[in-house]
């Protein structure tokens, strides 16, 4: 008899069956396009990369996994790229998703009348540049469909990240004959939409919310627990003062009312109180930077005697607890484990006053004249400024100007040049040292030191193009030397971005910054 009652409650536990809930996350702000060759904001392409797969993927640990390609080769000159794709991958209307839907893609990407804003990015590709300018047809792009699922690529020139730019939103593929139906609406609305992705965008509604369904039709659908995720637009708001509120975001977290939760320093407190497992992703580094293009600042010896006369010890002692201390200029997300530490400039005061010395008389300068010192009045760095005030006005320099600023003001401050040093934010996503160090060829838009180097440029190129990983490693170390060792930047603290789940909420992947929701599950209780 007890054999028979024991059988039986082994069979009902194993009948019990677990029921997954939808998942609720709240974005600041409305999603005008979500087609992936276009978009370019934040939350559209988050929602891109979980409504469609191209070619492969980066993992969370940085690794290649093959997506809509079961497997690649790479030629021995790594020019040349062969995909080999699944038969059984479809669009959500049940059509298959063939090569000739990422030799589309690419041809968008390139298109002379409308380019895509990643053209840029992608210009290794053979005759990219000249498709670019009109001087080639687009069919005559390195991107060749050999068959209905071969897929081959031609490079220009090698590039060690270029794997990782195939899982990247502007790989995505598209479907000509789809594309060409929307009349130029493409991207624009639902009906103007199929996607190869885990989830389908089955509402858009930029009043209320965008909802995610799970697609039926995605080749590795078995593995999608979750029936809909839904993007909820300005659901707390305050028309008066017409900023988001931030405690009504963690008080809908904490009622049970939203899933995911970007939290702030305040509120690790009451989090870790309430038992939720804080998640973080160290992705931010604080720099010192010089605006090269101020007279003096222009001058390397000027510059590195000024970061000379500052002791890199000081900067986590003068911050809050939220900070560590920072010894690259690379965020430890994108660092990797085997990272070679670059050595950051000595404290060395009478080293500095001899190198100040010879820049004024290189620069034919009596002295520095005015100098403004501008950062952002949240973040608590005000103790990092006296110290850099005090340090260069014992030194160096009469005058020095410290200004707090609001953050709209800082950040136009920051683009249009208007400074002469700057404490810097640098959030980076990526997954490799050079995400970082692009920033600071003398083309790039994000080159707020406005530093201009051509052997700087050359290494960075090299890097990017570099055929392995030890070599890449090693051309970012020598990039990272120059910007340091030239007075450029210097890292002071680091900063986590940290995210809390709901309470039975799991599997959801922080990826390059996007949220990865594919295996995400939330248990219903």
């Amino acid at each position: 008899m007890m054999v028979a009652m024991v059988l039986i409650m082994i069979l009902t536990v194993s009948c019990v069956q677990v029921t997954y809930s939808n998942i609720r996350i709240d974005v600041s702000q409305q999603v005008e396009n979500l087609d992936p060759q276009f978009a370019t904001d934040q939350t559209s392409r988050d929602m891109i990369k979980n409504t469609f797969r191209g070619l492969v993927s980066v993992n969370q640990f940085g690794e290649i996994e093959e997506e809509v390609a079961k497997e690649y080769s790479i030629s021995s000159d790594g020019l040349e790229y062969i995909f080999h794709l699944r038969t059984d991958v479809l669009w959500s209307d049940n059509q298959p998703v063939t090569a000739d839907d990422f030799v589309f893609a690419f041809q968008r990407i390139f298109n002379k009348n409308a380019p895509s804003p990643f053209a840029d990015q992608y210009s290794m590709i053979s005759g990219a540049t000249q498709v670019l300018a009109g001087e080639l047809s687009s069919d005559q792009l390195g991107v060749v469909a050999l068959d209905d699922y071969t897929l081959k690529i031609t490079l220009s020139k090698q590039s060690n990240g270029f794997l990782d730019m195939l899982g990247d939103t502007p790989a995505m593929p598209c479907r000509e004959d789809f594309f060409v139906d929307t009349r130029a609406r493409y991207g624009m609305e639902v009906k103007y939409l199929i996607f190869n992705g885990p989830f389908t965008v089955k509402n858009w509604n930029n009043d209320s919310y965008i909802q995610l369904s799970a697609n039926p039709y995605y080749y590795d659908s078995a593995q999608v627990n979750t029936p809909n995720v839904y993007f909820y637009i300005d659901r707390v708001y305050d028309e008066k003062i017409q900023v988001k509120q931030e405690d009504e975001l963690l008080k809908l977290f904490l009622d049970g009312d939203s899933d995911v939760y970007l939290v702030r320093e305040e509120d690790v407190p009451i989090l870790t109180e309430k038992k939720y497992e804080i998640h973080e992703v160290e992705d931010t580094v604080w720099l010192i930077g010089m605006n090269t293009r101020v007279e003096g600042l222009s001058n390397e010896n000027i510059r590195k005697a000024l970061f000379m006369a500052l002791d890199s010890q000081e900067y986590i002692l003068r911050t809050e607890d939220i900070y560590k201390q920072a010894t690259s200029l690379i965020p430890k997300k994108a660092a990797g484990a085997d990272k070679k530490e670059v050595p950051l400039l000595p404290y060395d005061i009478e080293h500095a006053k001899a190198l100040y010395a010879k820049g004024l008389e290189e620069a034919a300068l009596e002295k520095l004249e005015e100098v403004s010192i501008i950062m952002p009045e949240s973040g608590g760095f005000d103790a990092i400024g006296s110290y850099m005030l005090k340090q260069w006005k014992d030194q160096f320099i009469t005058y020095i100007n410290i200004e707090v600023l609001p953050q709209d003001i800082y950040e136009n401050r920051l683009k249009t040049g208007d400074f002469t040093i700057a404490l810097v934010k640098l959030t980076d996503n990526g997954t490799t040292p050079m995400s970082v160090l692009d920033k600071f060829i003398s083309t790039s838009g994000d080159n707020l030191c406005g530093y201009t180097n051509q052997e700087y440029d050359s290494v960075v190129e090299q890097a990017i193009n570099a055929t392995s990983k030890e070599m890449a490693n090693e051309l970012a170390y020598q990039a990272e030397f120059m910007l340091i060792q030239q007075g450029v930047v210097t890292p002071t603290v680091s900063q986590s971005t940290k995210y809390v789940y709901s309470k039975g909420t799991s599997n959801i992947n922080q990826v390059d910054g996007y949220l990865d929701l594919e295996h995400a599950q939330k248990i219903s209780s």
